[in-house]
């Protein structure tokens, strides 16, 4: 084997038949049923462009890229296709399958999930994660119910994944976090914002001498303090400030 075909063999390993063994057999098992969906659904480009999922990213998912619970939903949506069967190849595959045996009973919206927002980045709980500018969010349905108990507005709610453990144990790497992006004053809590360029979660306290207090629930990481002045809402302007995204209303945990 020549010295150029061993580089690409290194670069590309699974192209040329390396490295089979190392891929999980559900995770290949799930590229397969997503090859064949998007397949039948009109091509990798149009169901990049319904799901909202970049085509990049969609490549990769086919390729073996393990999904998160949003992607997945989006894809699914896409494609027509049934999410469990998708996810585990439960079921039939086709939505229109599943419900052929009830062609003739009306179908009613379900009303106890609203649509939020859904970013496929993650918050790092930890000294910080440089994340994709401009990430384009997709729609999740999350239980009404939910919401309610987050105290939260399905417009102004978002939903993101923590990474790192320095909320820990309140927050855990992996965690889904829902977000409530409404403005307030009063900076006491578990708060997501961005920060020289990166994706934070982490615990503010607003303090009477004019600054933040930024902390911790893992004492391993150190605390730091931020001017008040320094804060800001909404989208990160480019200087050195706080981008406050919102406040953490309510942590769902995965037990997988």
């Amino acid at each position: 084997m020549t010295k150029e075909i061993e580089n690409t063999v290194e670069r590309e390993p699974r192209k040329y038949g390396f490295g089979q063994e190392d891929v999980d057999p559900q995770i290949k098992a799930r590229s397969e049923r997503l090859r064949h969906a998007v397949q039948e659904a009109g091509g990798n480009a149009l169901v990049a462009s319904k799901s909202g999922i970049p085509l990049g990213t969609l490549n990769r998912y086919i390729a073996g890229r393990e999904m998160k619970a949003g992607a997945m939903i989006a894809i699914a949506r896409a494609c027509g296709v049934s999410l469990s069967w998708l996810a585990e190849g439960a079921g039939p595959s086709a939505l229109e399958t599943a419900s052929s045996d009830f062609s003739n009973v009306e179908i009613i919206p379900d009303q106890s999930t609203l649509n939020v927002r859904y970013f496929d980045i993650d918050a790092s709980a930890g000294f910080g994660r440089l994340d994709c500018d401009q990430e384009k969010p997709i729609y999740m349905p999350i239980f009404r119910a939910v919401l309610e108990m987050a105290k939260c507005v399905a417009k102004d709610t978002i939903v993101m994944h923590a990474v790192g453990d320095s909320m820990s144990p309140t927050i855990n790497s992996g965690d889904a976090m829902v977000i409530d992006t409404r403005r307030t004053d009063q900076l006491f809590g578990i708060y997501v914002f961005v920060m020289h360029g990166a994706v934070f979660v982490k615990r503010l306290s607003a303090r009477t001498d004019g600054t933040i207090l930024v902390s911790s629930d893992n004492k391993n990481y150190p605390p730091e303090e931020v001017s008040m002045a320094s804060v800001r809402w909404g989208q990160p302007d480019g200087a050195d400030s706080m981008c406050i995204v919102g406040r953490v209303a309510m942590i769902m945990t995965s037990t997988l």
